[in-house]
């Protein structure tokens, strides 16, 4: 399980690296940005992992927490602000009051870590699910639905969704249950993040190589 954790990261920035040659003549597009905050993403989730090998548990956890978390459902939002053209304030909102929240959380619940984060995270993917099925429903609604296989927004979406929905309890709740580490259900728990973590970031590289031909 710690080489299939380990690995996730890696697929990452495959993503990221295949979505910037997708996207390199096209760099205008967010996809292009995005593809490059997976690289950058991988540099940070690469640095914690590096934290925690040297045991420097208290910088990882500061990293996630004013870091990787936040910049993570920025970006988010940053994408659906551009596919949702007709509820764009709506998603600046939503982003407002993410960044309220894990603000807040991070100054005045900083010694109860797991609640903090569980509390950010539990908004920031009901945003983000409720942002994809409104993409998706709205996609079915026009033509485009016919071209799907070739719209990123597409595969964007509905990796999110499988993502975040699979994991949903595991991050915002897990943390805050009593379960050992070694219990069927954290080892259930865990196996789930790992293969949904392989399957968002495979559905996020068919979308930048299928969308690469309507480009």
């Amino acid at each position: 399980m710690i080489v299939a954790k380990e690995l996730i990261k890696y697929f990452e920035l495959i993503a990221g690296v295949i979505g910037i040659i997708a996207y390199y003549k096209n760099k205008g597009s967010f996809w292009f940005a995005f593809a490059l905050y997976l690289v950058l993403l991988f540099g940070m989730e690469n640095t914690g992992y590096q934290l925690l090998k040297n045991g420097m548990y208290k910088q990882n956890t500061l990293l996630y927490k004013y870091a990787v978390i936040p910049s993570l459902f920025c970006a988010y939002h940053f994408l659906f602000y551009h596919l949702l053209k007709k509820h764009k304030l709506k998603v600046l909102i939503s982003l407002g009051i993410f960044l309220v929240i894990a603000l807040v959380e991070n100054l005045l619940l900083s010694q109860q870590h797991y609640f903090s984060i569980s509390m950010a995270l539990a908004y920031g993917t009901l945003a983000v699910v409720a942002c994809s099925i409104v993409y998706l429903l709205n996609l079915v609604k026009t033509d485009e639905v016919l071209k799907f296989n070739t719209n990123m927004g597409f595969w964007f979406c509905v990796a999110i969704l499988l993502f975040y929905v699979g994991n949903f309890l595991k991050l915002t709740f897990f943390n805050s249950l009593v379960f050992p580490k070694n219990s069927t259900i954290a080892t259930f728990f865990d196996w789930m993040f790992i293969m949904l973590n392989y399957l968002m970031y495979s559905l996020f590289i068919i979308g930048f190589i299928c969308s690469r031909q309507k480009q």
